[in-house]
């Protein structure tokens, strides 16, 4: 089922498999076995398992941090959600299978006892697959070994409630009445510090399966939570508008220890603090019923005699005339030759002025020739299909959105836009998912590797493997690949692994190997010339 869930959230992804002799890799086994076996490859997890880390945290007698918890159970109905989708069940959802990340998330590791929903019960006869007969939920002697999505449900919170429970207590956290038709929550069990989760996994663990919600509500129900709980942290401090102090205003706590330490006592109090911006408002407000009083007028001696200056600025200041100057004529010999030209010249650009109006209406500014424009239209098509890519919200529908530009017959000229968009979208949430774009535009068909797979395909496939994993080989593969195709450098690509040389050789914190330093030196010389940056 790892194949399957390849494109789900919060699932521990396989770096690689192989297959070799056990004493080659592992030397202090008994009994090894003759053939050679599978060995499959993951990340580490400096945590380990959610059960090793729980039992670490009971030795250590330390509680599990209330945030940490949120983002374990938000990351649980994540897989569910996106396994649901894909008509998968989980079964066997214990301590055991989840490890747990250094951000405190959960990555699901139980790919054995996942099943398709659809099967029968003869696909479900496997060694390695395991059997729903330990099952504990209130509906398990009715399930006759077919699962469901109820069951999940119960199982994760259940889960839950083990994480929530107090160490110490040795009650069991809830207990099933049959004839009642109850599951009942001890909260005695429970730790004080998380009995507000109690409420949050109560609904899956209904009795009724029908009656319990999908892991989608339960999911927006968790999310909802912790954006609360990220809010109350940002506001623990001032609980309204009103209990904030001003900032021209002594706290009271600050004035009596001011008055405390021998300082010079102020008269004043708090509330008799002058309020500067009412003193401001008093100040501009021109309607203000403190208005100054008026200043009275000067005394002006009269004038026994006006000059006919003085009468002049005294009729243009009341009647406010602008003063009127003639300006000289020019001389008769000097106005035909002037305006002569000037009439000429109006009249030639006139003309041009008229001929690039035609032109316009002709071409793009007549509305019937843009509706009815190629160009146009493909751009549209190519805007309404990039705004598509980047309004998916989960891994799934990107992955669906951009299978169906890759099962088109013919391929537009924007296919290669497409899919650096949805690389570049895909990096930002799930890596691996743009991989996997890449990988099936290569192996799609032979025009959708020459269509699709360009340049700025390339670019982007070399900005995610060194900005996610910081993985030389990776981009060495990449360039060789180019190389080999015919796919030309542009100066994007060269100054990808200028900037990954400098990091590597301006880095001392890191270290580096000789290989890995090769594999630089043979990207360097791949790329050949290089761009100088001003």
């Amino acid at each position: 089922m790892y194949r399957e869930m390849q494109s789900c959230r919060y699932v521990t992804n396989y770096i690689g498999i192989f297959r070799a002799h056990v004493l080659d890799i592992v030397d202090f086994i008994q009994h090894p076995p003759k053939e050679p076996a599978l060995f499959i490859v993951k990340p580490l997890y400096l945590h380990g398992t959610l059960a090793q880390y729980a039992k670490a945290k009971r030795r250590t007698d330390c509680y599990f941090e209330p945030f940490y918890l949120l983002q374990m159970f938000i990351s649980i109905f994540y897989i569910l959600e996106d396994a649901h989708r894909l008509n998968i069940g989980l079964v066997d959802i214990n301590f055991d299978n989840f490890n747990v990340n250094v951000d405190y998330t959960l990555d699901f590791d139980g790919f054995e006892s996942c099943i398709n929903l659809k099967d029968t019960i003869v696909n479900r006869k496997r060694s390695w697959m395991i059997s729903t007969k330990h099952i504990k939920c209130p509906e398990s002697n009715s399930l006759k070994n077919v699962h469901k999505k109820s069951v999940d449900i119960f199982l994760a919170s259940s889960l839950m409630l083990e994480l929530v429970k107090d160490f110490k207590s040795g009650a069991r956290v809830f207990t099933t009445d049959h004839k009642t038709q109850t599951v009942t929550i001890n909260r005695d069990a429970v730790d004080k510090r998380h009995l507000m989760m109690v409420d949050l996994i109560e609904q899956g663990l209904n009795y009724d399966p029908e009656q319990r919600p999908d892991a989608s509500a339960i999911l927006y129900a968790l999310v909802g939570s912790r954006y609360q709980s990220l809010l109350a942290a940002k506001s623990k401090f001032y609980t309204s508008e009103s209990d904030k102090p001003k900032f021209w205003e002594i706290p009271e706590t600050e004035r009596l220890n001011m008055n405390k330490s021998g300082r010079a006592k102020s008269k004043r109090t708090v509330p008799e603090t002058r309020d500067f911006r009412a003193l401001l408002d008093t100040l501009f407000d021109r309607n203000s019923s403190a208005t100054p009083s008026k200043p009275k007028p000067r005394s002006v001696k009269p004038k026994n005699y006006e000059s006919v200056i003085e009468k002049k600025l005294l009729d243009l200041v009341v009647n406010n005339r602008e003063l009127y100057k003639e300006k000289a004529p020019l001389p008769r010999s000097l106005m035909a030759p002037i305006y002569g030209k000037t009439v000429y010249k109006f009249k030639q650009n006139f003309a041009a002025s008229e001929e690039e109006e035609e032109e316009e209406s002709r071409t793009n500014w007549n509305q019937e020739n843009i509706s009815h424009d190629d160009r146009i239209i493909l751009k549209e098509e190519e805007l309404k299909q990039i705004n598509t890519i980047v309004e998916t919200k989960t891994s799934l529908d990107l992955l669906n959105c951009i299978k169906s530009q890759m099962d088109q017959e013919k391929y537009p000229s924007y296919y290669s836009k497409l899919l650096t968009k949805a690389i570049e979208h895909a990096s930002q949430k799930d890596p691996y998912l743009a991989i996997t774009i890449f990988e099936l535009a290569k192996s799609k068909s032979l025009e959708s590797y020459i269509f699709g797979c360009t340049t700025d395909v390339y670019n982007a496939m070399l900005s995610l493997r060194w900005e996610t994993w910081r993985d030389v080989y990776g981009m060495l593969n990449l360039i060789e690949e180019m190389t080999v195709n015919g796919i030309e450098y542009s100066n994007n690509s060269r100054h990808i692994v200028r900037s990954v040389v400098q990091e590597m050789e301006s880095d001392n914190s890191i270290y580096w190997d000789q290989d890995e330093k090769r594999a630089c030196n043979v990207m360097k010389e791949l790329i050949g010339k290089w761009i100088i940056s001003k």
